[in-house]
C-alpha cells in the first residue's frame, strides 16, 4: 500500500472517531465483520482478539474499552502490524480506551493494521 493511501486511511479515520453510535456490542473478543464495519469491544480478563469474515478492500474500525490490569494476550494472526509493535500486549493501569482500522487486503485474508487513535486512560 502506497503512502498515499495509508494517510487517505488514517485521515478518514480520525473521522470516525466521533462515531457515537456502534453496529455491534460484543461480548467476546471474537470480532465478526458481519455484523458491521464499527463494532465496540469491552474486556474484562485477558483476551485473544480473533476476526472473521472480513472483505476485501472493505475498511472496519474497532473500538475497545479494556479494563484495569487485563490486557490483549494475541491478535489476529492475519493483522500485519507496522514496525511488529502489537498495542496492549501489557496489562493496563488504568481503564483504557483505544480505536482501531483494519482494511483487509488478499480476499480477506490479510489485514492492514491503522493507529486511529492512542489510546486514552479513563479517569
Amino acid at each position: 500500500m502506497d503512502n498515499d493511501k495509508l494517510q487517505q486511511l488514517r485521515l478518514e479515520n480520525l473521522l470516525l472517531r466521533v462515531k457515537t453510535t456502534w453496529d455491534f456490542v460484543n461480548t467476546t473478543p471474537n470480532i465478526d465483520w458481519n455484523n458491521g464495519a464499527f463494532q465496540y469491544l469491552e474486556i474484562n480478563s485477558d483476551s485473544d482478539i480473533t476476526f472473521s469474515n472480513g472483505k476485501q478492500g472493505h475498511k472496519y474500525v474497532l473500538k475497545i474499552l479494556i479494563h484495569n490490569g487485563y490486557k490483549i494476550s494475541s491478535w489476529d494472526s492475519s493483522i500485519r502490524w507496522p514496525s511488529g509493535s502489537v498495542p496492549l500486549s501489557s496489562p493496563v493501569s488504568e481503564d483504557t480506551i483505544s480505536y482501531y482500522g483494519f482494511l483487509y487486503l488478499d480476499n480477506g485474508t490479510t489485514q492492514i493494521y491503522d493507529n486511529i487513535a492512542q489510546a486514552e486512560q479513563l479517569k
